[in-house]
């Protein structure tokens, strides 16, 4: 059986599925993406944790 799969490789070079990939990706956001994101959708939190800090 040849599936593509398992065609992809983690960073030890097991076989690593697509799916699975997909599934985690979102556990790949940036941090500064991440910070953005919150600034431009809560602005109002985002100013007091400014002004308290």
């Amino acid at each position: 059986d040849n599936t593509s799969k398992t065609r992809f490789r983690d960073y030890r070079g097991r076989r690593y599925a697509k799916d699975k990939q997909v599934a985690r990706c979102g556990n790949a956001i940036p941090p500064p993406f991440a910070e953005a994101l919150v600034r431009a959708n809560l602005p109002g939190i985002c100013q007091s944790e400014e002004i308290a800090a």
